[in-house]
């Protein structure tokens, strides 16, 4: 049917990964430079009146490839006719707690330990260790994390602070990382960045889209690691993804178009 209605778009999620894995790089990128302006500013330490214990660190190589192999996989568990397969699952197979992300996660870590059967997981330096594996589960996962295979059985998960604490992948001065694919916080990832700027071009461009697309890739471009209160202690928070107020139509414009 979509094929009819829309026959100039694409109706396979390989382009759409892709584009998430482009615009995760992009965004690690800005990060990058974002927490190089912090050591800068800060002079490597926590300034007075701040509750983090520490600065945030920058992403090394291995955190590189873990978001954008996250990146890659992250939709691998859609099955056909994409999220109205998994409505079929919940009410006709009657397994309630399914999900694509759950699918995609079990379906990486098959393809893994079947690529890495004679360099098993690791140990050695410059080889991924056991805490990369369930790194890049979690940035799949979300906060979905009790759906995890059972050798990465975590805590079920019903708030971002529980989230947050049953994720082992990472600790807190790289917490931020979390938010780049899939973002339990604010919701506001590259994941729903790529399609909706994927979606219209394909369609058929415009003036107007063309400004729009520029707008959500400045999301990527321009995103930062700063200090998240969360709720009214201020010394409650985590190193998270925030943008700068100019971009504030592009952040409304992703939740106007999504929900």
């Amino acid at each position: 049917v979509c094929f009819h209605v829309f026959a100039s778009a694409t109706h396979t999620r390989a382009e759409h990964s892709v584009g998430v894995c482009y615009l995760a790089s992009r965004m690690l990128n800005s990060l990058t430079r974002s927490i190089a302006d912090l050591h800068a500013t800060w002079g490597g330490s926590v300034p007075l009146g701040c509750p983090a214990q520490s600065l945030p660190e920058p992403p090394d190589h291995i955190d590189r490839f873990c978001v954008l192999a996250a990146a890659l996989g992250h939709d691998l568990g859609h099955g056909a006719f994409s999220h109205l397969f998994e409505h079929i699952v919940h009410e006709v197979v009657n397994k309630a707690e399914w999900s694509h992300e759950a699918m995609s996660v079990t379906m990486l870590d098959r393809a893994l330990q079947e690529r890495l059967q004679q360099a098993p997981r690791g140990g050695t330096e410059g080889e991924l260790k056991e805490e990369d594996f369930r790194f890049i589960f979690e940035c799949i996962l979300g906060k979905d994390l009790h759906a995890m295979p059972a050798t990465f059985q975590g805590e079920q998960c019903t708030t971002a602070a529980e989230c947050r604490e049953a994720r082992r992948g990472r600790g807190r001065t790289k917490e931020y990382l979390y938010d780049i694919v899939s973002n339990v916080h604010s919701g506001l990832d590259v994941d729903k960045i790529d399609y909706l700027m994927r979606d219209p071009h394909v369609l058929g461009p415009s003036h107007a889209f063309k400004t729009r697309a520029q707008r959500l890739k400045d999301l990527c471009e321009h995103a930062s690691v700063r200090w998240c209160r969360e709720g009214t202690d201020c010394t409650q928070g985590r190193w998270g993804i925030c943008w700068p107020e100019t971009l504030k139509d592009a952040a409304d414009l992703v939740f106007r178009h999504r929900f």
